[in-house]
């Protein structure tokens, strides 16, 4: 049974749930032959309000008001690439340029943003003095880095996915999801399942100024097993479990996973949601049963979330708070040496965002965790606190 099979059984089951669940609620003065067409018509019903919903999507108007709030004119995503003299081959100025070419071909193909110029410099006061951009870089071979900023509004999950493959990595082929129509029924499965969502009712305090943010980093090396996602998050999650002091809360982490999917035309920011709890209990194997329990919020919060069916005032900010930590992992071949650390210069509105590159050699994975801390509460433990400059302030 292939992909679309699979989904069109699945939505055969939710379709005749949602049909028993509305024919026992029904008042009894509606005769049972109306049941039918009033189930029937709620996919009309979507495509006859589709011209009146917003056009800005639930994330993409979130980036906007995160504008506004940090006085900036976009949503920033900062960058460092770290290699060694064995990646010259493959991180040289002239093959990053080559590269950042078809990068942006494949982009504008798809984007109603066109990007029209390559800002990738050599010198540091160059990258610093470019102030309208998609995204900008900076080679420092002194010091081997490639220092990067993202307009995040513009280059979302996907495309900052394909970025990183184009730019620090060799050619791979990238495992996005694309948005359809008949994600509708895990959103019905969703709506109707909303309250295994986890809330929470004891949240941790949040730092009111963007001076108290630290970053710290973990690089770290495991042995390449099966459920290679499942055991990165267990790992992260049972760290930050007891960095945050959850235990003394008397409940669960709550950990959500932005999942990339495709831009679009009117979509940059095209991604599902996955929810996660973790508690001294888990194991990785209870860990990947739970997203694959879940994983029909990733295709049910998406198709919400794309077709303007949330409020864009408050959805995503509402998500966000009722989170512990948000995680967002890259994976890339073992092609070479390079490790990709990233974060965001603003505050956030949950108390931890941890990014992850994780490298797949043959029989090991490479992490480079990166966590943003926007809590008292946090204890780093053996973490590093990170000292590169992300903030590059006036750049």
């Amino acid at each position: 049974m292939n992909y679309h099979q699979l989904w069109l059984q699945y939505g055969h089951n939710i379709f005749w749930n949602v049909f028993h669940k509305f024919e026992t609620k029904m008042p009894k003065m509606i005769p049972k032959m109306y049941i039918v067409p009033i189930v029937c018509g709620l996919p009309f019903l979507y495509y006859a309000t589709k011209k009146w919903r917003s056009r800005v999507t639930v994330e993409d108007n979130y980036q906007q008001v995160i504008n506004k709030k940090n006085n900036t004119t976009q949503s920033v995503i900062d960058s460092i690439a770290f290699y060694n003299s064995e990646s010259i081959n493959t991180i040289n100025y002239d093959i990053i340029y080559k590269k950042l070419v078809k990068f942006n071909e494949n982009y504008n193909k798809l984007s109603a943003f066109k990007i029209k110029d390559i800002f990738l410099f050599t010198k540091k006061e160059d990258f610093i003095k470019c102030k309208d951009y998609h995204y900008k870089l900076w080679l420092d071979t002194d010091n081997l880095k490639l220092y990067g900023k993202l307009n995040h509004e513009l280059i979302g999950g996907s495309n900052i996915g394909k970025f990183c493959y184009t730019a620090f990595d060799h050619d791979q082929k990238d495992n996005f999801y694309h948005s359809h129509f008949y994600h509708i029924f895990p959103a019905i499965k969703l709506i109707l399942l909303r309250n295994r969502i986890p809330m929470i009712n004891k949240p941790l305090p949040l730092f009111k100024n963007s001076v108290n943010i630290k970053r710290y980093i973990a690089r770290e090396l495991f042995e390449r097993k099966n459920n290679v996602k499942a055991s990165i998050i267990y790992h992260i999650m049972m760290r930050l479990y007891y960095c945050l002091g959850i235990k003394r809360y008397g409940r669960d982490l709550v950990c959500i996973l932005p999942i990339a999917f495709y831009n679009t035309k009117n979509i940059n920011n095209n991604i599902g949601i996955l929810w996660l709890t973790f508690n001294e209990a888990d194991t990785v194997e209870s860990i990947k049963r739970k997203m694959d329990k879940n994983a029909y919020q990733i295709f049910g919060t998406n198709f919400l979330l794309s077709n303007g069916l949330l409020s864009t005032k408050s959805s995503s900010k509402n998500t966000r708070n009722n989170a512990d930590v948000v995680i967002t992992i890259l994976f890339t071949e073992d092609t070479n040496n390079i490790q990709i650390s990233w974060t965001y210069p603003s505050v956030a509105d949950y108390p931890v965002y941890v990014a992850v590159h994780s490298r797949l050699a043959e029989n090991t994975v490479h992490l480079t965790q990166t966590y943003t801390v926007n809590t008292p509460n946090f204890i780093p433990g053996e973490l590093q606190k990170v000292q590169h400059n992300y903030l590059f302030e006036n750049s």
